[in-house]
């Protein structure tokens, strides 16, 4: 998870979004006055396969937050762009670990049920490997 999210907090769509607010839960502060837009990254499910390069695929959830329905679209949107680009690009150093790709899974709408702030849920699936993957 700490890979996906260092790659994510220095990406160029994602930082033009949401800066390098990439959090694994949202700050208590966030939930009392939301910021512009931020993203809660989690992992939902991984596997590993044997052999020399240690291939891990992990799917991610990220959590794409915002003031506005717009704001949290625009995260989302960069997020979809970002991993689009890790499907037809080359593979990504991070650390001594590398991203070999990555593949948008599925992006939905869901708001927070007791504050209704904005919200889009956005799944990618990685291909890592590495010592630290």
């Amino acid at each position: 998870e700490a890979v996906v999210r260092d790659w994510a907090r220095t990406e160029t769509h994602i930082n033009g979004a949401v800066g390098t607010k990439v959090f694994f839960s949202t700050p208590l502060s966030y939930a009392k006055a939301p910021q512009s837009s931020w993203i809660v990254m989690t992992l939902v499910a991984e596997s590993h396969e044997s052999g020399d390069l240690g291939l891990q695929k992990s799917l991610i959830q990220f959590d794409a937050w915002g003031a506005t329905k717009a704001l949290a679209a625009t995260a989302a949107l960069a997020v979809q762009t970002a991993g689009r680009q890790l499907s037809y690009g080359q593979p990504v150093s991070v650390g001594s670990a590398v991203i070999t790709w990555a593949d948008v899974s599925t992006r939905r709408w869901l708001p927070d049920p007791t504050l209704n702030t904005p919200r889009y849920i956005v799944d990618l699936l990685f291909a890592l490997h590495g010592p630290e993957a």
